[in-house]
């Protein structure tokens, strides 16, 4: 071919002739003058021989090997049912993706090195027969080791004929038989997937292991360490001021608190002498109805002015055990330092859950903050004097925000949203919320810094993106194994730290969301049996909007 090749490049060249056809034993080959190559314009041969097989659940192809004049190397492309399927360098193919009892009908053509492609083989037909296959599972666990209230993802990876799976003894449904689950055991906890079909059934585990104390400070531990523990009994319609004494402990868990005055409902004061006390239990509740405006809450001129659950100003102070509902503010902090807010219960809150406006350092530990108008409300007012350095502590934090009817000067507010969670078209009941956190966004200065850990926060409607913002990465300290569920549709409109502290949040949106949050309330309420005993929601975790009583 060689010596060919050069006779024809002199005698083309001689002629004047770039390329030119000529016939070699019967085959037409284009040749360049001048190049010493040809240029291969002949498809190979068509494949022969195709034959396909059944092989424990799958069908294998074979045929012989196409021909090409001019290319050594050969490719094939596969056809199934008139749709290529797939690209081999060999003369067999395992088709995997089959499905018992289906018939199929094969074809396979020849490609050179040039991209000349041959015409389709003869079809051939295989029905893929025989009994079901057996059925087999994997389940993982990723990671494997959490701290409690973290998370941890199980895939379900199924394989041959099925019918049903179960993990845990609960159904769910595969997508191209694999199925994942968000968990997040209170307690070290084997997950075990069943699956069952027509050719037997198997099944596979998979171990979460929780580490450390799901409940390392219990509720009303501070009865043990207290100087002294006063009992407080029955029900209250003036506002308490208990008699403040360093180390003293309040036990309230049977008394009952409505709120018919301004500020404090129950009220503790105490100055550095007097350090060291805790309030334990109690329920503080207000008569006003579910779909009262904020400004009736705030009542301004009312007897019930600027209320709040409790107020604490006193020093290293802890409340505990409290549940409050449908008050104006929660947990309020004044001239409070080292203050801590833990095991206790608020929803409904028709502001803040929250204030700590004279930015004093605090803990929020192991707290259901079960609706709340504005989550953690650290916003001082103008002209008053800060101190820097201050840290606010969430840990174990359950913060859903909650549309509130009436919502602060919703007529000249965005954002604001209808019964039907859409804008608001002024008609029926105005809704909306304030800021997860309320910051003084004038002057980052004038803020205490935060450390947010191993916390759920849950917003359920798209009203106004910077109501869903955290604080400023110059503002967070630390931040890890947290979760936003977020419900309002498109991505989450909040601004994050994650600049600063990559992965210290997993968002969870849908369904997979709202089972993570009911899940979480659930097990709080499990873990805290005293705190408003009697007054258990029917559903907890329940999502109801409005919310109506």
């Amino acid at each position: 071919m060689r010596t060919l090749s050069v006779f024809l490049s002199a005698l083309l060249s001689a002629c004047g002739s770039e390329v030119t056809t000529v016939i070699i034993d019967g085959q037409m080959v284009s040749y360049a003058a001048g190049r010493g190559r040809v240029v291969d314009t002949t498809a190979p041969t068509v494949p022969q021989n195709l034959a396909a097989i059944v092989e424990e659940g799958h069908i294998e192809l074979s045929w012989s090997k196409s021909t090409d004049d001019i290319s050594g190397r050969l490719a094939y492309e596969v056809f199934r049912d008139a749709s290529h399927l797939a690209n081999v360098s060999n003369v067999q193919y395992a088709d995997l993706a089959v499905v018992l009892g289906a018939t199929y009908s094969y074809q396979v053509l020849a490609v050179d090195k040039a991209g000349n492609r041959s015409a389709l083989s003869p079809a051939v037909s295989i029905t893929l027969g025989g009994g079901p296959l057996a059925p087999t599972c994997s389940l993982t666990a990723n990671p494997g080791s959490i701290q409690a209230g973290g998370l941890s993802t199980l895939t379900l990876v199924a394989t041959g004929s099925y019918t049903t799976v179960t993990l845990n003894s609960e159904a769910v449904a595969l997508v191209d038989d694999v199925h994942e689950e968000i968990v997040s055991p209170s307690q070290s906890t084997t997950y075990v997937a069943v699956i069952t079909g027509d050719g037997g059934s198997s099944s596979c585990t998979a171990t979460v292991t929780v580490l450390g104390s799901p409940d390392p400070t219990g509720t009303f531990d501070c009865f043990a360490a207290a100087a002294e523990v006063v009992p407080v009994t029955g029900l209250h319609v003036e506002k308490f001021d208990p008699d403040p004494s360093a180390g003293r402990a309040f036990d309230a868990r049977t008394a009952d608190f409505v709120v018919r005055e301004s500020h404090g409902t129950i009220s503790v004061e105490g100055d550095a002498a007097k350090t060291g006390m805790c309030w334990a239990g109690g329920y503080v509740y207000s008569e006003k109805p579910w779909d009262a405006s904020w400004d009736d809450h705030k009542d301004p001129d009312g007897p019930t002015r600027n209320s709040a659950a409790i107020s604490n100003s006193a020093y290293g102070m802890t409340i505990t055990g409290l549940h409050y509902f449908n008050v104006h503010d929660g947990a309020r902090t004044n001239n409070a330092y080292s203050w801590q807010v833990q095991h206790s219960w608020g929803e409904y809150v028709r502001d803040d859950c929250v204030e700590n406006d004279q930015l004093h350092s605090g803990r929020v530990y192991d707290v259901l903050f079960d609706g709340c108008y504005t989550g953690i409300s650290t916003e001082a007012s103008a002209g008053d004097p800060v101190q820097g350095g201050q840290l606010v502590e969430l840990d174990r934090l359950l913060l859903r925000m909650q549309p509130m009817p009436y919502p602060y000067e919703w007529q000249e507010k965005s954002g604001i949203i209808g019964v039907d969670g859409e804008p608001y078209d002024g008609t029926g009941i105005p809704y909306g919320h304030g800021d997860i956190f309320k910051l003084d966004d004038d002057d980052i200065s004038r803020n205490p810094h935060f450390a947010v850990r191993n916390s759920v926060f849950l917003v359920t409607h798209h009203t106004q993106d910077s109501k869903t913002n955290f604080p400023p990465a110059s503002l967070v300290d630390a931040c890890e194994n947290n979760t936003i569920i977020w419900l309002g549709g498109g991505a989450y409109p909040g601004e994050l730290p994650t600049s600063k502290f990559p992965g210290c949040f997993t968002l969870l949106t849908g369904q997979q969301g709202i089972d993570y949050w009911v899940a979480r309330v659930t097990d709080w309420h499990a873990r805290h049996p005293e705190v408003g005993a009697g007054r258990k929601p029917a559903s907890p975790g329940s999502l109801e909007f409005p919310r109506q009583f």
